[in-house]
């Protein structure tokens, strides 16, 4: 049972972040209007005795620890082993017959791609920008994320680390990678966003963009043009994240309202 929640939760989500809405999403994974309700209510009500907890007890933030030699908590980690492993089982298959193009998941950051595929740049120590790579299993091409600035920008000076030493202009770089090595740059038309989304900093004229916010949009659209599937997850918040991906490609959605109905409510 938990196996098959899990996985229409991914379904769900991966159908979202690929433009369908919630209920579309929610009918066609085979959600029913019940067990939706549940869930929103499950969360709500697990949302509430959280905030009471941490109001009685005064510990906002605490250090989670566990004892492994308690046999509750290995069965525990051993229960969430075996759904983690049958959840592997049945959604890697539909991750690679679903898109020729899968998320390289080992590499990540700028750094690491910069570092791979030995792109020069004077200042490496500073690449502390995100990055993604995606690779076609069928023909061997890469699509490689990265930036050659850092999340300030690129440096003005070499001497101190002061704010007023970058000038908060940095921009992200989209290259298709051939089967011979050979790099070129995409445009942001071939993945349906406007030119101006991978500029990050507010040293660019407005509309201005975080680091995080940049990529999430250019990360989100390469997954949407060639219809990747997201690695699978145990948490529900994968949901959540799909809905954040989804409103990057315009106006954000309106926030959903997962309280139960009007009349319900006391």
């Amino acid at each position: 049972m938990a196996v098959e929640r899990a996985i229409r939760d991914m379904a769900v989500a991966t159908l979202v972040s690929h433009g369908e809405t919630l209920t579309s999403a929610r009918r066609k994974a085979g959600v029913t209007w019940s067990e939706s309700l549940q869930e929103s209510l499950q969360r709500n009500r697990m949302q509430v005795v959280g905030r009471i907890k941490r109001r009685f007890t005064r510990q906002k933030f605490r250090v989670w620890k566990f004892d492994a030699n308690d046999p509750a908590e290995k069965r525990r980690r051993d229960r969430a082993r075996e759904i983690s492993e049958a959840i592997h089982l049945i959604w890697t298959p539909a991750t690679v017959y679903t898109s020729d193009w899968s998320e390289d998941y080992e590499v990540a950051g700028s750094a690491s791609i910069v570092r791979l595929h030995q792109i020069p740049h004077p200042f490496r120590a500073h690449l502390n920008a995100s990055g993604a790579q995606f690779v076609n299993h069928r023909t061997g091409e890469k699509i490689i994320v990265y930036s050659l600035d850092s999340i300030k920008g690129a440096r003005l000076n070499q001497q101190g680390d002061r704010p007023q030493d970058w000038d908060h202009r940095g921009a992200f770089r989209v290259e298709r990678i051939s089967v011979d090595g050979t790099r070129s740059p995409m445009t942001m038309q071939e993945i349906g966003l406007p030119e101006g989304v991978e500029q990050f900093g507010y040293g660019w004229e407005p509309p201005r963009h975080p680091e995080r916010e940049s990529f999430a949009r250019l990360d989100a659209a390469i997954h949407a043009t060639y219809r990747i599937i997201a690695q699978s997850s145990l948490t529900s918040a994968s949901l959540a994240w799909a809905l954040h991906r989804r409103s990057a490609f315009g106006e954000p959605e309106k926030p959903l309202d997962l309280r139960p109905p009007r009349f319900w409510r006391a």
